[in-house]
């Protein structure tokens, strides 16, 4: 009779701890997605500021040409 009630509080017990243990990785999983997305998001705003930082180099001589006289071109 107490072996019988040993192994059902064990199961119980048993239990318990599964379904915790399920709800901890069920939430560990959701964090690591939730933390995926917040290193891509970082990723691309670091990115776009480096593109803000960066100095277009086409810019300056964009500018530089807007300045010169037009050249001809030789038409054959």
């Amino acid at each position: 009779m107490r072996l019988v009630k040993s192994a059902e509080e064990h199961e119980k017990v048993y239990t318990k701890i599964m379904k915790e243990n399920m709800t901890l990785i069920a939430e560990i999983n959701e964090l690591r997605k939730e933390l995926h997305l917040a290193r891509t998001q970082a990723k691309d705003i670091r990115a776009q500021l480096a593109l803000l930082k960066k100095p277009k180099k086409s810019q300056p001589i964009l500018e530089e040409a807007a300045y010169q006289e037009p050249k001809q071109l030789g038409v054959s």
